[in-house]
Order: C-alpha cells, then structure tokens, then sequence
C-alpha cells in the first residue's frame, strides 16, 4: 500500500516541484546588461566574428594567464549577443537550471536519491537573485554549459566502459580546461568520487580520473607560469588567516539567501504581483516539501552526514580559497553585503548539501504541519528578496530604454541621447579606441524598432 502511495504521491511531487522552481526563477529573466563585462561582450558580439571571438579569447587568457579565458569568453560573447530577446535570456535560465539537475542527478548516483530529491528542493527556496557578477544573470550560458559537459561526462565515466568512457574522459578533461571554475568544481568532485571509490592508494595510478585531473591541472599551470604574461592570477602577499576564512564564508553563504547580500528585503522595490507569486511559489514548495517528509519519515536509512559534510567543504574550499587569495576580490570584500563572486553561486550549492542532514532530522522528528511551512518561509523569504533585486536590476535597464525612445519613437536627435548622462551610465570597459559612444552606435544598428518593448 505504501508503494502505490508513493506512486500516486511522485506526479504531484514533480508538478509541484516544477511550478516552485518556475515561480522562483521568474525574476532571473529580468537580470542583464549587469556588468562592464557583459555589455562588452555584447560589443564584440556585434563587431567580430566567431574567429576573432577565440583570438579574443586567447590573447586574453595570455595576459591574465588564465587559460580558461580562451573557451569561456566566446561563451560569453554567444550568451550576450543577443541577450535582450526574451527567448535568449529563457535559454540562458534553463541551461542554469539544467546544470543544477545535473548536480542533482551526480548526487543520486554519488549518494543517494533521497538526497538528490532534497538538494533539488533546498535550490529552488534558497537560491538568490544577486548583482556581484552572480551566473547566470552575468556571464549568460558561462560557466553552466562547461558544468553541464563537465557533469554528464563524469556520470558516464561511472557507468560506462570502453568508446564512451575514453570520449566521455576527453569531454571531462575538455570541460575542466575550459575554465578555471570547472576546473576547480571537478577537481573537486572527482576528488569526492575518488575518496569513495578507491579501495587502494596503490590503485589510483589506474583511474582515468585521477589523469584527468593532473592533465586539466597541468594545462592550467602551463598558461599561468610559462605562457601567460600578466599578474592576474598572483597570489596576495597579504596572507591573512582571517581574511581568508572570512571570504570563503560570505562567498558561500551569499550563494544562498542566508548569506547577508541583499538584507533587509527592499519591501519598497516590490509590486503586489511579488507577492503573490512568492506566497504561490511557498505553497508549492511547502506541498513539496510535506511529501517528502513523509517518504523520509517511512524510511530508516541514517542520513549519509559524512559524505555530505565531506563534500560540502570540498566544493566550498576548492572554489572559494582560491578566489580568496587573489588581492583584486580580496579588496572587492568591503563588505559582508557586497562579499560575492562568481564562485558564490556554486559555492552556494555546498551550503545547501550541509543542511540536508539537517533538513532530514527536522522531517524525522517533526510533524509534517510544521517543517514544510518552515521550508516554505525560506521559500517565501527568498522569493520576496529576489523580486526586491529583480525590481533594482529593471532599474538598470533605463539607459537601453531611453536609447530605445531617441531612436525610434521621438524627434529628440540620437548625438543628444549619445551626450546624455544615461548614455554615459552604462558599466562598459572603455578604451580611447573604444567609447560608449561607439558602443551605442553599435547597438543602434543592430537593434529594430520592429522589438520597441524589448525593454519594457
């Protein structure tokens, strides 16, 4: 009987989950043109082609040695290119999320599906909205594509042999050569398996994975040390414990909404449709959350608290101490508000993995009326926050507005938008032989007055 509950209860759990997740994530769409990076990508987008996109990208992982550069800022170019269309900026969330599912289902090979199921539900009510060059509302499809291929790769490692395991084998190493992030998200993860698996120190000169480590690693270090011209990558004299510690911990928190980014919740930002879609969203993942509690109170399986703290701190500290060591995101922590970068958002994942074990007790000992309106407050809670930074984030989007009005709607001449102090507003990376000025012109030719709401 309790088979056929579970069968009946599993659409209803993936309706559920499904409709929280889209709720959650609508706000994304509204986050773009958020950095200097972003709308200079979107200029090369415009004046280059897909080759110059790759010489681009080499000259520049030369003098960052940084050999990640290379793939990713093509990636970033393809993902901004055409990032003010609505089915662009679609794409980009669902290859977010997509990434995410991928994680998930590692993890239910990795540990267990109970846990994977209650991964997936921590990222929907605790996965912010946030500025600080945060994926994916910065650096659309980057680094979520690498993370993908980096993911499904190591999945078919573990199950496969033979042809797919070897293509499967280049894939992972591609993938973590392509960027420093997946570099340091698979070492780490493979890290983990190895732990896992390995039934001998002596046998791991055998493992494929452990060779595509040490080849993504030493790819890395050619770039960096032999190669590569500049600085970007040197480690600050200042090596200050504290410090250190203090930017591993806000980067990971602020990759969920416990860390202090964001807080107080900007009630003045929010619309009444904010409310109502982040009150629907808690109910999903309240309903959610009550199914689960049942399966987990009918299951007696110890919650695998090792293996969850184990790779939680693995994940948190090869993505975030490294980061951490770097003067330039060292100086960028002003602030426990304002501590957060790139690696946050998947620092953030971590943080979600060391509260299952937690969320687990709560369901085991709790009734199932109390801890599923708990998650469903962290879900509101989040929710309400990121319609706050949804709100601020349409804000930037004024100067592209005003630009869209001089150009098509008005009599107002485009040189008097060009001298405006909106025009001259917008986060871009500007050279003497390379204005915002030219960046506008640029737009206004490839933009159509046929798209006028494209802002709106």
């Amino acid at each position: 009987m309790k088979i056929s509950q579970n069968r009946v209860a599993s659409p209803a759990l993936l309706l559920f989950l499904s409709s929280a997740c889209v709720l959650q994530f609508l706000p994304f769409l509204q986050g773009y043109y958020l950095t200097a990076d972003d709308v200079l990508f979107q200029y090369y987008g415009y004046t280059q082609t897909a080759q110059d996109w790759l010489a681009i990208g080499w000259d520049t992982a030369l003098w960052k040695s940084k050999l990640g550069e290379f793939i990713s800022i093509p990636i970033m170019v393809l993902g901004n290119l055409n990032i003010d269309s609505l089915l662009i900026r679609v794409l980009n969330i669902l290859v977010f999320l997509g990434s995410a599912l991928l994680f998930a289902l590692w993890v239910k090979e990795r540990i267990t599906p109970q846990v994977a199921l209650l991964f997936a539900l921590l990222f929907i009510a605790m996965t912010p909205l946030r500025f600080f060059h945060m994926p994916p509302t910065s650096y659309p499809l980057f680094p979520s594509i690498q993370i993908i291929v980096l993911l499904s790769c190591l999945l078919l490692i573990k199950k496969f042999h033979g042809a797919v395991r070897i293509l499967a084998a280049i894939g992972c190493l591609l993938a973590m050569l392509s960027s420093e992030y997946t570099l340091l998200l698979g070492g780490a993860l493979i890290l983990f398996e190895l732990i896992r698996d390995a039934r001998s120190i002596r046998l791991l000169n055998r493992d494929i994975r452990v060779w595509i480590a040490i080849a993504a690693l030493a790819g890395h270090l050619v770039v960096r040390n032999v190669l590569g011209t500049g600085d970007y990558t040197e480690v600050s004299a200042e090596m200050r414990l504290d410090k250190v510690l203090s930017i591993v911990a806000y980067h990971s928190l602020n990759g969920t909404v416990l860390g202090p980014a964001d807080f107080p919740i900007r009630f003045d930002f929010l619309q009444p449709l904010d409310y109502a879609r982040s009150a629907l969203c808690a109910l999903f993942v309240s309903s959610v959350a009550y199914i689960i509690t049942g399966q987990v109170k009918t299951d007696q399986t110890p919650s695998p608290v090792l293996s969850l703290v184990t790779l939680s701190l693995i994940i948190m500290l090869a993505l975030t101490v490294p980061i951490a060591l770097l003067p330039k995101y060292q100086a960028w922590c002003s602030s426990p508000k304002a501590c957060a970068y790139l690696d946050s958002r998947y620092a953030g994942w971590a943080v979600m993995l060391i509260f299952i074990p937690v969320v687990q007790f709560g369901m085991r000992k709790l009734s199932r009326w109390l801890i599923a309106p708990i998650i469903g407050a962290v879900a509101l809670i989040t929710s309400l926050q990121n319609g706050a930074t949804m709100q601020r984030m349409d804000k930037t989007l004024e100067p592209w507005r005003l630009a869209q009005v001089s150009l098509c709607e008005s009599t107002s001449s485009w040189e008097t938008f060009l001298e405006s102090d909106q025009a001259n507003s917008i986060p871009f990376h500007a050279t003497p032989d390379r204005t915002r000025r030219d960046y506008w012109n640029v737009w206004a030719r490839n933009v159509t007055c046929a798209h006028l709401n494209r802002y709106s």
